[in-house]
């Protein structure tokens, strides 16, 4: 009831969240409070609808289908970079001609494709490629790559047949002991998932615990960043909870008409969504650390860096959590 009671507070709380950044905190931090909803009680409720609506909208909505006809013809003006493939069906039963462009989208969805036929259909298939007449092209090698590393991931479906492979290997191209470990891991929670688990894919449901792990760790650069303000932690980490309440509910208004109108495709409104944010942290960072405009200029730089750095950190404590807790 604390955390999900939606009342008038709410509203009167977002007014100056949005539109005056940074004179939230400065209030809440004075002891006007009454009349605003508290800062986690706030975060908790605007983060659960963020994760119900964000990530699912992120994706363009055409990202199964193949390149577009005008990704074709744009890409048929480098005619090397253009994969194609008249004799080499994907299953056996697929006779069409393969005429894509080499683009990440377009290699990951063939990945997809070439990840439901058996091993032996794999071999078959990678051998047809490689000893295709544009096999040298940068596009094919693009494409070989990629597809090698979902046979290798195939042919490693038991740890025994992984040090084989590795056994078989120079000592020089041999994965090492943390590699090993790791690939060990990996293979058993495949068998146990009895499917082909991801990581990246796992860690993308904890992404709700990233930002926990990541407004604190913030609010200590922060703290660093302004030590001649002489503020304490605490104030620092309301600072760092509005800020990414905001930046939040930013995304759960924009991101609709992204995926809706633009296909989440447009770098215009990336242009005006990154200059967006950047007004708000700048004018936040002014009205609550009462530093000269040149100056909070140089310290959204080094947060910027700081952020990167406090992300990195954040998403390397979670993958290790993952990985040994999955």
């Amino acid at each position: 009831s604390h955390y999900f009671h939606f009342d008038s507070k709410f509203f009167y709380t977002l007014r100056p969240l949005l539109t005056e950044p940074g004179r939230l905190t400065m209030e809440y931090l004075a002891g006007r409070r009454m009349r605003f909803l508290h800062p986690v009680s706030m975060y908790i409720f605007v983060s659960i609808v963020y994760f119900l609506v964000v990530p699912p909208l992120s994706q363009p909505r055409d990202e199964t289908t193949l390149a577009t006809e005008k990704d074709r013809q744009t890409a048929a003006v480098s005619g090397n970079e253009l994969i194609a493939i008249a004799n080499i069906p994907i299953i056996a039963s697929d006779s069409t001609l393969l005429l894509q462009s080499v683009k990440t989208a377009t290699i990951e969805l063939r990945a997809k494709q070439f990840k439901n036929l058996s091993f032996a259909e794999q071999a078959t298939y990678l051998d047809s490629l490689k000893n295709h007449r544009n096999s040298k092209s940068s596009g094919i090698k693009q494409l070989i790559a990629e597809l090698d590393n979902v046979h290798i991931a195939r042919q490693d479906s038991t740890y025994e047949a992984y040090m084989n492979r590795q056994a078989a290997l120079p000592s020089t191209l041999q994965d090492n002991w943390f590699e090993k470990a790791l690939k060990k891991r990996e293979i058993v929670i495949e068998q146990k998932t009895n499917e082909n688990w991801s990581i990246k894919e796992e860690i993308k449901k904890y992404n709700p615990k990233l930002y926990f792990l990541l407004m604190p760790l913030f609010a200590f650069f922060l703290m660093l960043n302004f030590r001649r303000n002489k503020k304490y932690y605490i104030e620092h980490l309301i600072f760092t909870i509005h800020f990414f309440t905001a930046f939040f509910i930013f995304k759960i208004v924009t991101t609709p008409f992204d995926h809706f109108l633009f296909n989440n495709d447009a770098i215009i409104y990336d242009v005006m969504e990154f200059m967006a944010i950047l007004w708000y942290i700048y004018t936040a960072l002014t009205v609550f650390y009462q530093r000269k405009k040149w100056t909070t200029i140089r310290k959204i730089f080094s947060l910027s860096l700081l952020l990167l750095v406090s992300y990195s950190i954040c998403y390397g404590v979670l993958y290790a959590m993952v990985y040994m807790m999955a």
